[in-house]
C-alpha cells in the first residue's frame, strides 16, 4: 500500500472544497458539504497514514524464537547434589573390579512433562501493548500491526504441556585425591504438544577440571573450570568458559547446604571469548534426605550482561532473573536405579525492557521419572585402607608372643591400654571401609538397606 504524502492530500481537499462552495448557493447545505469533506479527510488520513516512523511493533527474537523453554540453569553445570540410587549387588562388583580405581562416572536419564504458564516468556499484555504503540491510540494502527499485535498478545500466558527428555553423562579420572579430570556431555529434547514453534533440542560437549581446597570441617570446598562447546536448533553454536567456587556444608550425613557463585563467559569461538555476553550465576540450596525420598531447594539469581557487546550479542538486550526449584524424588526400589520426582519451577524476569522470550512470570510443574546410575572413585579410599593397614601392621609388630600370663610383661604399662584400644579402633575403622568397598559383606548390605544406596555428589550436574 502507497502512502499518500500530505501536501497532496491537502490540494486534494481545497480542489475539493473550492468547487463545492461554488456550485452550492445554499447556506445550509454548504455546510453540510464542508462537514462531509472534513470527515472524509480525517477517513484519508487515518487510513493511510505513514506511521512507520512513530510505531514500532515489537517482534520475538529470531535468535531466541526457538528455545524460550530452555531456561540458562537448564544448560549451566550449577552446584547440586546428585542422587546414586542402588544397583545390584553383582552389576557393582563388575564395576569395581572391571574398572579402574581411579575412574569415576555418573549417567543419569531424566524423562518428564511439565506444565508451563507462559512458555514465550511474553511480558505482560498492558506492557506489551505500550511497547507496541508507544503510547499512541490503537484505532492508529494499520491493519497488518493490528494483525501483529493480536498475534503477540496471543501467546501471552499460553499454558503448555511440554515433555522433556534429558540424558546427561560425565566420567573423569582422578590425578590426586583432590584434582580431577571430567568430560560432560547432555542432550534437551523438548517438544510442546500444542505448538512446534517451541520443539527445542540443545546439545553440549565440554571437558573441565575441579580442584578440592581444603578448609575445616564439615565444610567443603571445591574449585572447577570448564570449557564447552553449546549447540541449539535454530541458532548459531556458543563456546563458553565457566569458572565455578562451590562451599557446602553437611550438617549431617541426611542433611547437605550450599552456595555457589558461577561466571560464564560466551563467545563465538574458543579462542575469542567473551565476545557475545557475560553472565554470572548465584546460586544456594538445601537438601535433606528421609528414608527413600530426597527433598530438595534451589535458587538462582541470572545476571546477562549483552549490550556491551553490540552487534556480537545473540540478543542486545541487558536482563536479570530469578529461578527456584523445589522437588521431591522418591526412589521406586532399592535395586532398580530409578526415582519418581515432582518439582515446581517458578521463573521471574527482570530489566528486559519488556523483551520477548526474556520477560514475564513464568511458572513450572514437572512430573516424571529419573533414572540414574554411577561409579564413584575409589582412590581415597583405596589411600586410607593402605594408610590403615601399615598402622595396623606396626602395632602387631610391637607385640611379643612368648609372653605367659603370669609374665610380669604381660602386665600392662602406663599408656599401654591405650595404645591397645587405639589399634582396635583403627583395625574397626580399616574393615568399615573394606566393607564400603566390598558390597558383599553383610555389615554393608546392612547399611544399603537402611540409606538406600543414596549419596550427595556436588561433581556432577545438578
Amino acid at each position: 500500500m502507497q502512502h499518500i504524502c500530505s501536501a497532496e492530500k491537502n490540494q486534494a481537499f481545497c480542489g475539493i472544497f473550492l468547487c463545492t462552495v461554488a456550485r452550492v448557493a445554499n447556506p445550509r447545505k454548504l455546510f453540510l458539504t464542508v462537514l462531509c469533506a472534513l470527515a472524509a479527510q480525517f477517513f484519508v488520513t487515518g487510513a493511510f497514514a505513514d506511521t512507520s516512523g512513530t510505531l514500532e511493533p515489537i517482534t520475538i527474537p529470531t535468535q531466541t524464537l526457538t528455545s524460550p523453554t530452555i531456561l540458562q540453569t537448564d544448560i549451566v553445570p550449577l552446584a547440586g547434589p546428585s542422587e546414586r540410587s542402588a544397583l545390584s549387588d553383582d552389576l557393582q562388583i563388575r564395576l569395581l573390579n572391571k574398572l579402574p580405581s581411579r575412574f569415576y562416572f555418573n549417567a543419569s536419564c531424566e524423562s518428564t512433562f511439565r506444565l508451563e504458564t507462559n512458555p514465550f516468556q511474553m511480558p505482560p499484555a498492558s506492557s506489551l501493548v505500550y511497547k507496541f504503540t508507544n503510547g499512541r491510540p490503537l484505532y492508529m494502527l494499520s491493519a497488518a500491526q493490528r494483525y501483529s499485535l493480536n498475534r503477540q498478545l496471543g501467546q501471552v500466558n499460553d499454558t503448555q504441556q511440554i515433555s522433556r527428555v534429558l540424558p546427561n553423562i560425565t566420567a573423569g579420572w582422578c590425578l590426586t585425591e583432590s584434582t580431577r579430570l571430567y568430560c560432560n556431555s547432555f542432550l534437551i529434547r523438548d517438544t510442546a504438544l500444542k505448538t512446534s514453534i517451541l520443539d527445542t533440542t540443545v546439545g553440549s560437549i565440554g571437558m573441565g577440571i575441579q580442584q578440592d581446597i581444603p578448609v575445616p570441617r564439615p565444610f567443603n570446598l571445591q574449585a572447577d573450570f570448564q570449557g564447552r562447546e553449546l549447540y541449539q536448533t535454530g541458532q548459531i553454536p556458543v563456546f563458553d568458559y565457566i569458572p565455578s567456587l562451590t562451599l557446602s556444608y553437611a550438617r549431617s550425613a541426611r542433611t547437605v547446604a550450599f552456595v555457589s557463585a558461577l561466571l560464564q563467559l560466551r563467545g563465538r569461538q574458543p579462542f575469542v571469548a567473551p565476545n557475545r555476553e557475560i553472565d554470572p550465576f548465584y546460586s544456594f540450596g538445601i537438601v535433606h534426605r528421609r528414608g527413600q525420598y530426597t527433598f530438595s531447594a534451589y535458587s538462582t539469581f541470572v545476571q546477562n550482561f549483552r549490550q556491551p557487546f553490540g552487534g556480537n550479542a545473540l540478543i542486545p538486550v541487558n536482563n536479570d532473573s530469578l529461578i527456584s526449584d523445589f522437588e521431591i524424588a522418591r526412589t521406586i526400589s532399592k535395586r532398580i536405579p530409578m526415582q519418581v520426582l515432582i518439582r515446581a519451577e517458578p521463573v521471574f524476569n527482570f530489566h528486559s525492557n519488556a523483551t520477548a522470550s526474556l520477560s514475564g512470570f513464568d511458572f513450572r510443574l514437572f512430573y516424571g521419572l529419573r533414572m540414574q546410575m554411577s561409579k564413584p572413585s575409589l582412590l581415597v579410599a583405596k589411600h586410607s585402607i593402605e594408610q590403615q593397614l601399615k598402622q595396623i601392621d606396626k602395632f602387631k609388630t610391637n607385640d611379643n608372643p612368648g609372653n605367659t600370663p603370669g609374665d610380669s610383661s604381660m602386665q600392662p604399662k602406663q599408656g599401654q591400654g591405650q595404645e591397645q584400644r587405639s589399634s582396635y579402633q583403627i583395625i574397626d575403622k580399616a574393615e568399615s571401609i573394606q566393607e564400603e568397598v566390598n558390597p558383599e559383606s553383610p555389615r554393608e548390605q546392612e547399611r544399603q538397606r537402611e540409606q538406600g544406596w543414596q549419596e550427595i555428589s556436588w561433581a556432577n550436574y545438578r
